[in-house]
């Protein structure tokens, strides 16, 4: 497996300009509030979450920002796999005091990113994600990085996304056509809502190419369609037909 670095700059440049346009909707949601942490989650498993986690935080370290990716699905950690890199330290030796946020991030082939493994299996997630030593480490991230990214568990069968994204400034939700059947799209919205998450909206994810209807899609790595647009420069999700645009009519 490639690294994800390379992977992301031998893309084609549509995809590399869709994630900088997400990048920079995401900057336009924030409404009165600087976006700094992003949750990124999806309905079930292999929608491509962890590579829309990892593509937009290359995005944002080539703005010049300090970002960190942090691993929070520990049940299946991807983040490190997709950097082929092993950091000796991660999140959970962060929580139990025997490293700093600093020491356990690790800095990528990419200027300016770093990420954090989960750092090793956990018996009860939610109480772990849930917990004050979590919210102490998340303050601790955003005091030393101007982004913080986590790629978490899918929310449509675990519940740690919707605890995490309580606190996060910001959640994406990565879904593919055909993959989700509707009902489960419409929970996964609702447990949001029900935390009082700031749904940032839904990045289509391995769309072929194709034109339809005065709309331009990119494949077959990110999609992303021009419709109702809100306020802030990004389309919320609202039911099973929400998208989040990440490109421009031409």
């Amino acid at each position: 497996m490639a690294n994800i670095v390379d992977t992301y700059y031998k893309s084609k440049a549509s995809v590399r300009e869709a994630v900088k346009t997400l990048r920079t909707n995401i900057s336009f949601s924030g409404s009165d509030k600087e976006i700094k942490s992003i949750v990124i989650t999806s309905p079930t498993a292999r929608l491509g979450k962890t590579t829309v986690a990892s593509f937009l935080s290359i995005a944002y370290a080539e703005t010049g920002k300090k970002v960190l990716l942090v691993d929070t699905d520990c049940r299946r950690p991807m983040v490190a796999n997709s950097f082929r890199q092993r950091p000796p330290r991660g999140m959970l030796q962060v929580l139990y005091r025997e490293a700093t946020v600093e020491e356990a991030a690790m800095e990528t082939r990419q200027t300016g990113l770093y990420i954090m493994d989960c750092g090793g299996r956990i018996t009860n997630p939610v109480e772990f994600v849930n917990s004050r030593r979590f919210r102490a480490f998340a303050e601790e991230a955003e005091r030393n990085f101007d982004i913080v990214v986590y790629d978490t568990p899918p929310l449509g069968t675990f519940i740690e996304a919707a605890l995490l994204a309580a606190h996060a400034d910001g959640t994406l939700i990565v879904m593919q056509p055909g993959k989700v059947q509707s009902a489960v799209a419409k929970d996964i919205v609702d447990q949001l809502n029900k935390a009082n998450a700031h749904i940032l909206g839904v990045v289509f994810n391995n769309v072929l190419n194709i034109k339809s209807d005065g709309y331009y899609y990119y494949g077959k790595d990110i999609k992303s369609s021009k419709r109702e647009w809100n306020r802030e420069g990004t389309r919320k999700a609202k039911d099973k037909h929400s998208k989040s645009d990440t490109t421009r009519k031409r």
